[in-house]
């Protein structure tokens, strides 16, 4: 028996968007994280509290479509599941450390956010 081929990026579309925003939202994090504490402004504040809002959230999404073919009853390949796991939990283990760097409220809200987004993706 032949192994499936895995999926084309055309075909699984969310995996790019989810990815890109994730990017996205690790790359301006990290350029506030070196940002001097008296630069900063109000609105460098609000755009961490949004991004410790949308990172787990993104990156809940991505476990779901990462997981979607084990949910569907499909076969999929172990490693890559095991591989994707630990790539999104460390990258959004990462964030939450900058986040708390920032400030300890983004921290709070993120890891929130977080438990409460894969709490409503699992039942999803």
């Amino acid at each position: 028996m032949s192994t499936p081929a895995p999926p084309k990026l055309t075909e699984r579309p969310n995996w790019l968007l989810f990815g890109g925003l994730l990017g996205l939202s690790a790359s301006a994090v990290l350029q506030l994280t070196g940002m001097e504490a008296d630069k900063r402004t109000d609105f460098s504040r609000i755009a961490v509290y949004c991004f410790a809002v949308a990172v787990p959230l993104i990156g809940s999404n991505l476990i779901a479509e990462i997981t979607r073919p084990l949910r569907l009853g499909q076969r999929s390949n172990r490693l890559r599941t095991l591989f994707g796991w630990t790539g999104i939990l460390a990258a959004i283990g990462g964030a939450a450390c900058c986040f708390f760097h920032l400030d300890l409220i983004a921290g709070g809200v993120f890891v929130a956010t977080g438990v409460v987004s894969l709490f409503a993706i699992r039942r999803l």
